[in-house]
């Protein structure tokens, strides 16, 4: 194992035992410690994390500018290297409500804190969006794109999981996340770490 995966894998269990910590002290202490755990959920939490670790590292420094410099020099008529760094938020309209209004509101602000953002969406039609971002006062860049056009993220795309990454400079995907509406600790880590870096 490299460095780098033995650290991940301690830096999850510490977190995970931090975890567990929490959980048992906001209890009452006259609670036996094996009634504390609800192990379903926890299962769930072990599966969750265990798979945003896999994707972090399966899509960590792929280069998307095939795909996506072409989008950005047709949105903003400038190099679309001059808009790098940038975090990308992809959905489609297809994907759950709660998911996308999740990922949309954290996208919105990240932008009013000064990160260069951009949702990057298909929908049926495109009106069906402005309305939306009309509704929810959203100000976000944004680029239509056929559905499963982002290849790469091949599970993502046709399951319609929506998803963050960021670019660097030179195109390289960092910070992939896909979530669900189950994901909201994750998603506020999620943002703290992109304030962290």
């Amino acid at each position: 194992m490299s460095f780098n995966i033995k650290t991940i894998i301690i830096l999850f269990s510490l977190f995970f035992l931090n975890l567990v910590i929490n959980y048992y002290s906001t209890k009452k202490a006259d609670v036996p410690f094996n009634e504390l755990i609800d192990y379903s959920n926890l299962n769930q939490l072990v599966q969750i994390y265990k798979e945003a670790l896999e994707n972090h590292w399966t899509y960590e420094g792929i280069n998307l500018e095939k795909q996506i410099s072409p989008l950005l020099s047709t949105k903003e008529n400038i190099p679309a290297r001059s808009l790098l760094p940038l975090i990308v938020f992809r959905y489609s309209e297809r994907a759950c409500g709660s998911c996308i209004d999740t990922g949309l509101n954290l996208l919105n602000n990240l932008n009013k804190q000064g990160f260069e953002t951009l949702a990057i969406c298909s929908y049926f039609n495109e009106r069906h969006q402005e309305i939306y971002f009309k509704r929810r006062n959203l100000n976000i860049n944004v680029i239509f794109i056929p559905e499963n056009f982002m290849d790469v993220f091949a599970p993502y795309e046709e399951a319609r999981i929506p998803y963050f990454f960021s670019l660097d400079k030179k195109f390289r995907v960092h910070n992939f996340f896909a979530f669900n509406y189950q994901s909201k600790l994750l998603i506020d880590k999620y943002e703290k770490m992109l304030h962290n870096k």
